[in-house]
Order: C-alpha cells, then structure tokens, then sequence
C-alpha cells in the first residue's frame, strides 16, 4: 500500500485529486490510502513520516504549502512532495525542499498519471533506501546512505548520520537486525559500521571517513574486513 497525505482546503479540488489517484490505482493494480488535511497546521501537527506522497496546495490559508513542505524536509528528507497550484509561477518554490513535481489547477487525470508515474518510481527506490526511527514521539525517515555508524548505549542505540546524531529507545541487537539486510557490519561489540563510509583499517581501528575512529575488535577483525573487502569489490573500488 501507497499512503497519500494531501493538503487541499477546497473539497472539490481534493475530490478530484482523490478520483484521480484512485483510478490510477485501479489501472495499473496499487492500493492506495489517501488522508486529507484541510489546513496546514493540521498537517505539520500530524506524523507525516508514515507518507509516501504528499500533495501540497500552496495556496492555503495561515500555514501554507510551502511552509508546510519546509517543516516536512526537518522531519523527512526524502518523502515525495509534489505542489499544486493555480499559478505555474509558484512552481519555482519547489527547488527550495526537493518537490518531485508541482500540478496546476484544474486537475485532468492526464497529468495526475505523468506526475504519479514519477512519484511511484520514487517510493519504491526509497522504500529500498530508508528507515524509520522513534524518537521524542515523532517518527523520523532516514536515508540508509546518510548513516555513518551506529553505536551502542546502555538501553539506547545512536544512530550517527550525515545530519546529527539520533538516540533511539531501541537495543543494539534490534538495531543490527534492522540493518542486517544492508551493507553494515560490525567492528565491534558496539559499533555498526556503514562500509561505505568506511575509509580503512588496520589491526585495532575501523576509520569513518572524516568522521570517527572506531574500535575494531579482535572477535570482529576477520569477519568485518571480509565484509569490507566484498563491499569494495562489488563497488568496483
């Protein structure tokens, strides 16, 4: 299943983004779950990480689209933001958060299916990608290539990413269950090291590319240079 947030304060306007989507849905065999969100302020308030897409009305009163999609890009870095518009002049906008596409009013399925085609093909590459974390009661989407290292801490485990750091209320074991399918490997009993950002190693160190010198534990050694070593082979590196 497709889920779809759309904020739209005219009703005609979502129903027709509504019956767009649906029949889009019904010819090319996808499930979708559409919510709608009559305000902006309705939308930066609700969990949106749970979104694929998210269709934007930039035209709404008191918290508009393009404030919203920039509180959303805090939250989520890659969800799918598509804006619509009266005027192709506010299109412009969408460079500054990463929107896949805008759509002008009024609404034909014509277009809808150019822009859906697009924004599937995009969630299915993220859902490939990306993984999501509690923290402080917000769900928080991040990109798998943006995890440098995880770290265990007592009951918590640290995710070091590309853009801060992420304690989470989860253990170490969970937590390298989680990444088992991705190419993470352990350096030591503590440490999840994404190897692609592995830099090298030696007989005690694992270095993080300009970020960390981790522990390479003696346990670890073999099986983790193996996994680098298989890692920079299928790169081509």
């Amino acid at each position: 299943m497709i889920r779809i947030g759309i904020l739209e304060d005219e009703i005609h306007c979502f129903k027709k983004l509504n019956d767009c989507i649906m029949r889009y849905g019904a010819e090319h065999n996808l499930e979708f779950h559409v919510d709608l969100f009559t305000t902006g302020l309705a939308m930066v308030e609700a969990d949106i990480t749970k979104y694929d897409i998210i269709f934007l009305d930039i035209q709404v009163p008191m918290v508009n689209g393009l404030k919203v999609a920039k509180n959303i890009r805090e939250k989520d870095k890659d969800v799918t933001i598509i804006f619509v518009t009266n005027l192709a002049q506010y299109a412009i906008y969408g460079y500054e958060v990463d929107a896949l596409d805008y759509i002008l009013k009024p609404i034909k399925y014509s277009s809808m299916e150019f822009r859906l085609n697009k924004a599937v093909m995009r969630v299915n590459k993220n859902k490939q990608s990306a993984i999501t974390l509690y923290i402080n009661r917000e769900h928080i989407r991040v990109n798998l290539s943006d995890i440098y290292y995880v770290e265990a801490n007592k009951h918590q485990t640290i995710y070091h990413t590309l853009y801060g750091n992420y304690e989470v209320w989860e253990s170490f074991t969970e937590a390298a269950k989680r990444l088992a399918p991705y190419p993470f490997a352990k350096c030591h009993g503590s440490y999840l090291c994404n190897l692609k950002w592995v830099h090298s190693i030696n007989d005690t160190e694992a270095v993080i590319k300009d970020v960390a010198v981790l522990k390479l534990s003696r346990t670890q050694k073999k099986s983790f240079a193996d996994a680098l070593t298989s890692y920079w082979a299928e790169m081509g590196g």
